[in-house]
């Protein structure tokens, strides 16, 4: 992989303020590249199908666990396909912030 180029970093949040409550977050049409962490130590359940993190699915749901003290980064070229995929949905056994990292392709 190559380095970004003609990208720019921003930052975003998601706020979980309760329980197992799920909050949807949209990147920005021109993403190119994202990366998030919780910002204390839970886990959080990540999807881009609504409705399947707002409980533990021990069974195996469609969902990706963020362990604890852990980071998801995706940059150079990957981010959410805005028609497919439009938004993530976040959730989480406690109150929690999930900081998010977006590099968004800058145009000439």
């Amino acid at each position: 992989m190559g380095p970004l180029v003609n990208a720019k970093m921003s930052l975003a949040k998601v706020a979980i303020t309760q329980a197992n409550t799920p909050v949807s977050w949209a990147p920005p049409t021109n993403c190119i590249g994202i990366g998030f962490k919780a910002r204390t130590a839970v886990d959080v359940r990540v999807s881009t199908v609504a409705g399947v993190v707002d409980a533990p699915d021990e069974a195996g749901g469609a969902y990706f666990t963020l362990t604890n003290g852990t980071a998801f980064n995706a940059p150079n070229g990957f981010c959410l396909n805005a028609t497919l995929n439009p938004l993530l949905y976040f959730a989480a056994a406690g109150a929690v912030v999930v900081e998010i990292v977006v590099w968004t392709k800058v145009t000439a």
